[in-house]
């Protein structure tokens, strides 16, 4: 089993070397921009939630304040 492993490491002008090599970069560059994306813009993104979700809370409490149900 370790032949064959080493016999796929050491032939690297085969077409499987090549892929494995392709799909390992192109994995790293997407794992990459993932993160980046989550660490750029997730800040952002919460605080727009938590200001939407402030503002629908105060519009309910605005239209039910005088309602008697409420009491």
């Amino acid at each position: 089993m370790f032949k064959k492993i080493k016999q796929f490491f050491k032939d690297r002008n085969k077409i499987q070397f090549k892929i494995l090599k392709y799909f390992t970069v192109f994995s790293l560059i997407i794992i990459t921009v993932l993160w980046l994306f989550q660490i750029v813009n997730l800040r952002s993104f919460y605080r727009y939630m938590t200001i939407k979700n402030i503002n629908i809370t105060a519009d309910t409490i605005e239209e039910n304040i005088d309602n008697p149900f409420y009491d």
